[in-house]
């Protein structure tokens, strides 16, 4: 079981990928890349999805 230090380290590392994930996706969607956009966009609820099963 790991630390409880670790499981925050590794849940602020989740938010923080969400958070880059999410603004690159609106830079994305900005710049008319939808393919890219759609691709950061569902990764990000992947990460979100993931972080809820727990």
């Amino acid at each position: 079981m790991p630390e409880p230090r670790q499981q925050d380290s590794d849940e602020q590392k989740r938010d923080d990928l969400i958070k880059s994930f999410s603004q690159a996706a609106a830079r994305a969607h900005d710049k008319g890349n939808d393919a890219a956009a759609t691709g950061l966009t569902e990764a990000a609820l992947h990460l979100i999805n993931g972080k809820r099963e727990k």
